[in-house]
């Protein structure tokens, strides 16, 4: 009984480390790094996805397709904004099915978002979630 819950444990604590490898989630229970569980803040998206994959491109005085994704700007040019590239706004709180921002994440319905370079599912996930619960500015 004993092997089978060490066996038990320690398959938790490796499917943990793998699906969470990014220090962001996918809204899993299971987690690792500084975010808790289910809690992915925009500080997360801002930090792990953004400041790494986004404004390359989209920071500065001319950025592409007029969206400055910079720390402090890309709350603004985003949540409840109207999208250059679509009917949909870029982010609209509590639907993430109804935001371009994740189209162009997941490529569908929009170019897909970094070219070359798309993001995992997790942060996806995340983002998805994030504006689901309302896309706070937290």
């Amino acid at each position: 009984m004993k092997r089978k819950l060490f066996f038990f444990i320690t398959l938790l604590i490796i499917l943990s480390a793998v699906n969470c490898s990014d220090n962001i989630i996918s809204e899993c229970e299971l987690c690792c790094g500084d975010v808790p569980a289910g809690k992915t803040t925009f500080a997360d998206i801002q930090s792990t996805i953004f400041n790494a994959a986004c404004i390359a491109c989209h920071s500065g005085s001319l950025p592409s397709g007029g969206l400055n994704l910079s720390a402090g700007a890309a709350y603004g040019n985003l949540v409840n904004v109207a999208s250059n590239g679509s009917a949909l706004k870029r982010v609209e709180p509590f639907n993430s099915d109804a935001s371009y921002l994740v189209k162009v994440l997941e490529g569908t319905d929009a170019p897909l978002m970094p070219p070359g370079a798309p993001l995992g599912s997790a942060k996806i996930d995340s983002v998805k979630a994030w504006i689901d619960r309302g896309a706070a500015n937290d």
